[in-house]
């Protein structure tokens, strides 16, 4: 990891520790919602760099996690705190991932039963997310490749709202890596996860790639 990296992660935990000591969380408003998002935010983006485990455990942020249908307007912030939390345990799942093979068979069985139970319990708040979101956040209009002015290798991917810019991507990002790291089954192997993974990076790159402040 290179210096400016470390530095990073060191003022990522400095401000983590201040935020803990006002009692911010997800659950605050103002300022302290704002310092909040902006440290796990930060810190959730280096671990998904470098592979790590978030500090701040996901289950203590205080996210409101219910998936269900969104009928009220003015949503689009909650539902993109939600999938900052989904992602960021997925990116713990990930680098829990075990090294080796437990000598144990039936000790391994076991291991991978409850990591496949885990991957489908990620799985499950992936699908209703995407699902249940507001309509302002799903894209305005979808262009194949053949279909933009740019003659991008990408799709051109519509969306209207920066806030919703950031939760799409968020959610693509979870998927593909959700598609990655299937304790059975692999991209290589197994059709299904190689689609998965084709489909959310085309979405990644296509909303990317298409957005003046990428």
């Amino acid at each position: 990891m290179s210096v400016k990296a470390l530095q990073r992660m060191n003022h990522i935990a400095g401000a983590r520790a201040l935020i803990k000591e006002c009692g911010w969380s997800a659950r605050s408003v103002g300022i302290g919602a704002a310092c909040f998002w902006l440290n796990v935010g930060m810190e959730l983006l280096s671990c998904l760099h470098f592979n790590w485990q978030v500090a701040w455990e996901p289950d203590d942020w205080g996210v409101d996690m219910d998936l269900s249908r969104e009928t009220k307007a003015g949503q689009e912030e909650l539902w993109t705190y939600r999938i900052v939390y989904i992602t960021a345990k997925i990116a713990n799942f990930r680098a829990s991932i075990p090294r080796f093979t437990d000598a144990n068979p039936a000790a391994q069985n076991q291991r991978l039963q409850n990591r496949c139970d885990e991957w489908n319990k990620l799985k499950e708040w992936c699908d209703p997310w995407n699902e249940n979101i507001p309509r302002t956040m799903h894209p305005m209009a979808y262009l194949y490749p053949y279909q933009t002015t740019s003659k991008s290798a990408f799709p051109e991917v519509w969306l209207i709202k920066r806030t919703t810019i950031v939760a799409r991507l968020f959610y693509h990002t979870a998927v593909c890596l959700l598609s990655q790291i299937h304790p059975m089954m692999s991209t290589s192997e197994v059709q299904e996860m190689h689609d998965m993974q084709l489909q959310h990076s085309r979405q990644i790159c296509g909303i990317v790639a298409h957005v003046k402040d990428r």
